[in-house]
């Protein structure tokens, strides 16, 4: 056998070897498992973003500021203040969607698949039949859009499955 034959044969045993790794890699990926951290990382994504009073009019968008209150919200967010029921995350006057924290804190993986996450509010409203799901409904009719991920936010989302995927290959590969 020549030395290039050698060569070469090592190359494809190389390459081969990097194949398997690759598949291991996407395997872990591709689970519930890794799909559910995914999710919890976006809803937090979307519960910082919101509660720092920024929102997103369309999927794909830039995050914009939200609109300021109605004096009517800021009254009662006043009066919620006074009996401690505020959300330390707010104040009266900041437009965030936390008077209680309870819509935001709900945001968490609803479905997931190997392949997929499905992330927004769940859950049943404190001492309502109200769900926290129809509360944002609402919210989207009067123009306060807030559970899509900005440009920026996909971009980090993609940097996280690309920083996770080359983990898994270093580990995959050792």
């Amino acid at each position: 056998m020549s030395d290039v034959e050698t060569k070469l044969k090592r190359s494809l045993a190389r390459i081969e070897t990097k194949g398997r790794a690759l598949k291991r890699s996407l395997s872990e990926i591709r689970t519930p498992e890794y799909m559910q951290k995914l999710g919890e990382f976006v809803a937090e994504k979307i519960r910082i973003r919101t509660r720092l009073g920024f929102g997103v009019e369309n999927e794909d968008a830039e995050k914009k500021r939200m609109e300021g209150l109605k004096d009517s919200t800021i009254s009662a967010r006043e009066r919620l203040r006074a009996r401690g029921e505020l959300h330390p995350q707010t104040t009266a006057k900041r437009s965030n969607l936390t008077a209680t924290g309870q819509l935001l804190d709900s945001i968490k993986p609803k479905k997931v698949t190997p392949r997929t996450v499905t992330v927004g509010p769940t859950g049943q409203r404190r001492g309502e039949s109200l769900t926290n799901q129809k509360v944002a409904e609402g919210l989207f009719a009067q123009g306060r859009k807030f559970a899509t991920l900005s440009r920026d936010e996909k971009s980090a989302v993609a940097n996280r499955i690309r920083a996770d995927m080359k983990a898994f290959l270093r580990k995959a590969l050792k």
